[in-house]
Parts: structure tokens; sequence; C-alpha cells
């Protein structure tokens, strides 16, 4: 019992033959954010890219750069190369950043983290409300006529 406590105490007590990874988080690319057209309501999208050597557990949020709250995110679990977007819903125009963690599953301590750098969120124009009190008219089918004016044009003496 004495010999295997000192040799676990010395790191010699159990051998592995299989090598050992310090990372399991491979490649990250960070996403600037898909603009939306001007006329649109319809929000941008937030994505990134990353891979993993083995099952990891991930944890993938959006901050507020200023601020450091955290204002959206998604997590899981992967296995190779993943593709993940981040709903944009809520966002306000403002500089975000984008904070991945990710750990081997059942792993704790093997936790990395990488951050980008910050980037410019516009949010989409909201659609302009209707006044309230008065009633919503349908959609016209057709373009309606131009209205003339109701007295002639004054001419200029010349």
């Amino acid at each position: 019992m004495r010999s295997a406590a000192l040799a676990a105490q010395a790191g010699t007590l159990g051998a592995c033959a299989m090598q050992k990874t310090t990372s399991n988080l491979g490649t990250v690319t960070f996403h600037e954010p898909s603009t939306t057209q001007p006329s649109t309501t319809q929000p941008g999208t937030l994505e990134l890219d990353f891979s993993c050597a083995t099952v990891c557990s991930y944890a993938a949020q959006v901050i507020d750069a200023e601020t450091g709250e955290v204002v959206a995110g998604t997590e899981g679990k992967a296995l190779g190369t993943q593709l993940l977007t981040i709903p944009a819903a809520g966002l306000v125009t403002g500089s975000y950043q984008y904070v991945l963690r990710a750990l081997k599953s059942g792993k704790p301590g093997t936790g990395e983290e990488r951050t980008s750098r910050p980037f410019a969120f516009v949010a989409p124009a909201a659609a302009p409300a209707a006044p309230s009190g008065f009633p919503r008219l349908p959609q016209a089918r057709a373009l309606l006529p131009t209205l003339q004016p109701t007295a002639p044009p004054v001419v200029q003496p010349g």
C-alpha cells in the first residue's frame, strides 16, 4: 500500500499507452453578422464555427462588448466541425463580442475559451405601427389615380 501511495504521489502509478491530447478545440471562426436590408424587419444572424477532436460540451455566447452582459447564446454537445447560428432577435444596435467555451465531455478541467474581437451589430428597423384608434385599411390592389388640382394653375404674365 505504501509503495502505491508513493507512486501516486510521484505520478508514476498508472500508465496509458494512448497519447494525451491537451487541446480538444480546433479552429474557431467568428463570422461578421449578416446584414439586413433597410426595408426588412428580420434580424441578421450571428454565426460561428468550430471543431472538437473528441466529444465536447460547448457554450457559445454573444456579450455586450462594453458591459460584458450576455445577450444571446446557445449550448450543446459536438464532435467534429460545427456551424452554430445564434438568434439575434431582440439585439439592439451596438458593439458585441462572441465567446466560445468548450470542454471535453465529462472532464470539467479541460475547458478552453476563445473570444472574438468586438463587432458592430445594426438592429433592423422596426415595422411602423398603425396609429392607435384608427382602423387599418386594406391594401389597394391597384395603384390609385393621381388626384388633379381643383383650381387651374396660375399663369405668370410674361
